[in-house]
């Protein structure tokens, strides 16, 4: 039985909601001075946890989220794959702007691409 597009797209929101954009996620910027070359690159690196044995140099987390719109933009039934587009507005606290308790919402649209595998689910998603 095919889906139909409602079902695509609340599975496809659902994951931008529980897993993509997390109401809470935050990512930790840091920097590496790993310089095999010796030429002075710093390289920044995003986790998802804090490190206990560096001061990170900066953060940002998702404050809220919300769908705007959903669409099924690309369907092939016969191979069971399809892709939907979500349009978000996801609020973020950066910690360069905690001083001035300001947040940024940003408008995106995210692509999810969906399979089949015994059942229906997000294989990726991308701005």
């Amino acid at each position: 039985m095919k889906p139909t597009d409602e079902f695509l797209e609340n599975l496809a929101t659902a994951y931008i909601t529980e897993v993509y954009a997390r109401i809470g996620d935050t990512s930790y910027i840091y920097e590496e001075w790993d310089d095999p070359f010796d030429d002075a690159t710093v390289t920044s690196v995003a986790e998802s946890a804090p490190r206990s044995d560096k001061t990170y140099i900066s953060y940002h987390k998702i404050v809220d989220v919300t769908i705007l719109d959903s669409n099924v933009i690309d369907r092939d039934d016969r191979a069971k794959e399809y892709t939907v587009e979500v349009e978000a507005s996801v609020v973020i606290e950066y910690s360069e702007d905690i001083e001035n308790d300001e947040l940024a919402t940003q408008e995106r649209v995210i692509s999810c691409y969906i399979g089949y595998e015994g059942e229906y689910f997000v294989s990726d998603a991308e701005e």
